[in-house]
């Protein structure tokens, strides 16, 4: 990360040991990656729905989604 990037991260976010790392702060909880090293979002894979809807592709985990706003909303 270059310093002018730094000064505008937030405090918790490290450059990561292992960049294929899924790092649930930032991903949604349903994001997992396959042996072969395959996206899939809430099951789906996310090159499947690439190639059905075209990219760029904006995607949401509905579970996720909402089980961070409970979060936010409790805090």
């Amino acid at each position: 990360m270059s310093a002018n990037q730094a000064k505008f991260a937030p405090g918790w976010l490290v450059e990561p040991k292992d960049v294929n790392h899924i790092d649930s702060k930032i991903w949604p909880a349903g994001l997992t990656r396959s042996a072969a090293g395959d996206i899939s979002l809430a099951g789906i894979p996310v090159g499947q729905l690439a190639a059905q809807y075209g990219t760029p592709l904006m995607l949401i985990d509905q579970d996720d989604f909402f089980a961070r706003g409970k979060k936010v909303k409790s805090a």
